[in-house]
C-alpha cells in the first residue's frame, strides 16, 4: 500500500465549497478518513470519546484558516478558497 496524500490536501479535494451553508463535518471525515483506508481512524478511546480522526481533522480545518461551528443540523466546516500569492 502506498503512503495517503497529506491530510490536508485530501480535505481541499473532499471540500465542497458551493454549499451555502458550508460542509458537514461527518461527511467530510468520511471522505478524508475512509474506513477502508484508515479502519484504526475511527476506534474511539477506551473510555469513550470522540474517533481518533477527529481531533487530527479538526486541527488541520484550524490551520487551513477554517472554522467548524455548531448549527441546528449539526457541525458544519468552512475553509476559506485558496488564494493564489
Amino acid at each position: 500500500m502506498s503512503k495517503p496524500k497529506p491530510i490536508k490536501e485530501r480535505i481541499r479535494e473532499a471540500y465542497e465549497p458551493d454549499s451555502p451553508q458550508g460542509m458537514r463535518y461527518y461527511t467530510l471525515a468520511e471522505k478524508v478518513f475512509p474506513v477502508d483506508q484508515f479502519p484504526r481512524a475511527w476506534r474511539g478511546a477506551t473510555g469513550g470519546g470522540p474517533p481518533g480522526c477527529a481531533m487530527a481533522l479538526s486541527r488541520a480545518i484550524r490551520e487551513m484558516g477554517g472554522d467548524k461551528t455548531w448549527t441546528g443540523r449539526g457541525w458544519e466546516v468552512w475553509i476559506p478558497r485558496k488564494v493564489k500569492p
